[in-house]
């Protein structure tokens, strides 16, 4: 199946009210990669932890990459994740790609700086 595409919402000097939606755990998702840090963000409040992970898309100039993951507890868990060197975790598509382990009352918002 095809990932889900999410867009980055632009963080703006007036401020930005970000729109959550939820977590796509059985296609997963992506984000193209503009040139700008992607902050994302993942709030579970479901009853089981959800595991994030960045999907590495295998070298960066050379070198090895491993998969970057975070934990999002139970319940309350509220994570904010900067994907920093986004063109090491892009891949040949221009997309970062994002699963999720639990999808259940899990939602996120990408943002990136204006």
């Amino acid at each position: 199946m095809a990932r889900t595409t999410r867009t980055a919402q632009s963080i703006v000097l007036a401020g930005l009210t970000p729109v959550y939606t939820a977590a796509d755990n059985v296609n997963g998702e992506q984000c193209l990669f503009q040139g700008k840090d992607i902050i994302l963000q993942v709030k579970n409040i479901g009853g089981s932890p959800t595991t994030v992970t960045i999907t590495a898309p295998g070298k960066f100039k050379g070198l090895s990459l491993t998969a970057p993951t975070v934990t999002v507890v139970a319940t309350t868990g509220d994570k904010m994740i900067l994907i920093k060197c986004s063109e090491a975790l892009m891949n040949t598509d221009g997309m970062v790609y994002v699963d999720y382990s639990v999808g259940t009352s899990v939602t996120a918002a990408y943002l990136q700086h204006e």
